[in-house]
Parts: C-alpha cells; structure tokens; sequence
C-alpha cells in the first residue's frame, strides 16, 4: 500500500461504519493502482500530444514581423510586447511565432482586450490556453473565450479563466 492509503485507512479506523463504507466505494470506483509501466506510457502519450498541439499552433501563428505589421510597430516593439507580457509568444529557434487568436484589429492596442491579465493568470502554458480560448462554453453563453473579450466581456472570462 502507498503511504498515503496507509494514511487513509488509519484516519478512517476512527470513523463511523457508514463513512469507512462510502470511502471505500469511491475508492473501489476508480480501479486499481496503475502499474508503473502503465504511467511511463501514460507520460509519453501526454508528451507526444504536447508536442503535436504545440506543432499545431505554431503552424498557425503569425512571424514577429507579421505582428509588427498589424499592430504597426517595429519587430523590436513587439519583442518587447513579449517580454513585458502584452503579448504571447512561442520560440521556434531563434525566431518568434505568435498566436493569432490574441489579435484584434477593430481594437485600439490591435490585441484583445484583457489579454495581458489571460496572459499574466492562465494557469496553463500558451499551447493550453490557445485551445481554451477557442472552445466554446455554456459559462459564457455559447462564447469562446476569444469571441467574448471581442464583445467587451472581460470580467466574465477572467473569472471562467479563475475556475480553470
């Protein structure tokens, strides 16, 4: 047994017939211990997706020059958007690639509104909050995340985004 069933068990010799029964039904509901050969390839499964979603998303993200054209700054300003958090950006060699969800052309600034707090408390890397911002969720009404900051809902997503 781990330590912490052993820990489990000696917390519930003191608890009542009924509560020692409906732990031991969860716990019978989640299955055996997974073999640690089953977690080693657990592990690589999880990696190899990370890799292939990261793949993705570079494919379709913009060059830092691309940025620096919509946002009509120079290429150094928008390294510097990168390295203040204004912006989100992957490295792929020695050169930038940045998602184009973030962008906002009907905006002011050219990026979303709320973006640097998405960018500042998501509690996933950029790969994971690239697809968070294009699933649609029934917390905001049918919304992506993405389309409801371009309808000025950032308190609503930077809550959903607190639930993640």
């Amino acid at each position: 047994m781990t330590s912490q069933r052993v820990q489990a068990v000696a917390a519930l010799e003191h608890a009542t017939d009924e509560a020692v029964a409906a732990v031991l039904e969860l716990l019978s509901a989640y299955g055996p211990e997974p073999t640690p050969a089953a977690i080693e390839e657990a592990a690589a499964w999880n990696v190899a997706v990370g890799v292939e979603r990261r793949r993705a998303l570079i494919e379709q993200s913009i060059t830092r020059e691309d940025a620096a054209e919509i946002l009509g700054v120079s290429a150094q300003a928008v390294s510097a958007m990168i390295g203040r958090g204004d912006l989100a950006g992957l490295k792929v060699g020695r050169e930038w690639r940045l998602p184009r969800w973030q962008f906002d052309p009907e905006s002011a600034t050219g990026t979303l509104a709320g973006l640097r707090d998405m960018l500042a408390g998501f509690p996933g890397s950029l790969v994971a909050l690239s697809r968070w911002v294009e699933i649609e969720t029934p917390d905001l009404d049918g919304l992506t995340p993405r389309s409801a900051l371009l309808h000025g809902r950032v308190a609503d997503v930077l809550v959903l985004m607190k639930a993640v």
